[in-house]
């Protein structure tokens, strides 16, 4: 029964996420979405997200690496509640087409102006790759790069489109290369 009561709270966590990226997805698309702006402490909410990720990769044979810059402030003020989506939803994604090697999160210093600070937060792997083609599906709304390869992957195919639009309410941008 252990088994049982596990996958019940796994498939409930599962729902409940999807539940969460739809509603999310509606707010921004409305233009209900909301960016909070707050005191935080970058290096706090890293640590909290490590925990995650570590938990996340579980017995895969990847290793989780970080490479913070020393200039990086220990408080910042800005919506860290979407910020953390943004990483989680990258690092997600790296982590689950990531079988063997690394996945890596960079935080570096791009510019200070006055009160100002922008950031770049990177995330690499050594995960299966995408083909260039490809690579303008990642940011579509419910859409998955390689369905076929992909189909036992989990996901709604939302959260990079989520990350995209948070990113862009808050002034910033998504890449990939």
């Amino acid at each position: 029964t252990r088994e049982y009561l596990y996958n019940i709270k796994s498939s409930g966590n599962a729902l409940l996420t999807i539940i969460n990226d739809i509603l999310d997805f509606s707010k921004i698309e409305s233009g209900k979405m909301e960016i909070i702006e707050e005191d935080y402490e970058p290096m706090s909410m890293i640590h909290d997200l490590s925990m995650i990720f570590l938990n996340r990769i579980g017995d895969k044979g990847v290793e989780l690496l970080y490479d913070i810059d020393i200039d990086l402030p220990m408080k910042l003020h800005g919506d860290a509640q979407r910020i953390r989506q943004i990483i989680i939803n990258l690092m997600n994604n790296a982590i689950k087409f990531t079988e063997e090697g690394f996945v890596k999160l960079s935080v570096k210093v791009q510019e200070f102006s006055g009160e100002d600070i922008t950031l770049a937060f990177e995330v690499q792997d050594t995960g299966q790759g995408i083909h260039e083609e490809d690579i303008k599906k990642l940011f579509g709304s419910f859409q998955q790069v390689d369905t076929k390869k992909n189909r036992y992957k989990e996901g709604t195919g939302l959260g990079l489109a989520i990350s995209k639009q948070l990113a862009e309410l808050m002034g910033g941008n998504i890449s990939v290369e």
